[in-house]
């Protein structure tokens, strides 16, 4: 009997080790420019295109933001992303 305990244990153990994942570096390029404007306004655009080993080029992400600055520390910020190319890969 105690063997048998001990080899159940054995064996749910090795059962329940880490799964394996393939490894997939990701390239994450960002172009980001902002403009101040009078009144303490701001527009900014930043586009975001994603790549990896696995995949290839995956994801175009663009997001125009207008800012406006309420005071010395806090500006709220209102804007939209664009992701038209984001596929997961496929």
């Amino acid at each position: 009997m105690r063997i048998l305990t001990k080899s159940l244990a054995l064996a749910a153990l090795c059962a329940a080790g880490p799964a394996l994942a393939s490894q997939d570096t990701q390239y994450w390029q960002t172009v980001s420019i902002g403009v101040a404007l009078p009144d303490g306004f701001k527009l900014q655009n930043e586009a975001v295109f994603r790549s990896g080993e696995a995949k290839g080029f995956y994801e175009l992400e663009n997001t125009f933001s207008v800012g406006k600055k309420v005071n010395k520390t806090v500006t709220v910020w209102l804007g939209y992303t664009f992701d038209p190319q984001y596929d997961h890969g496929n």
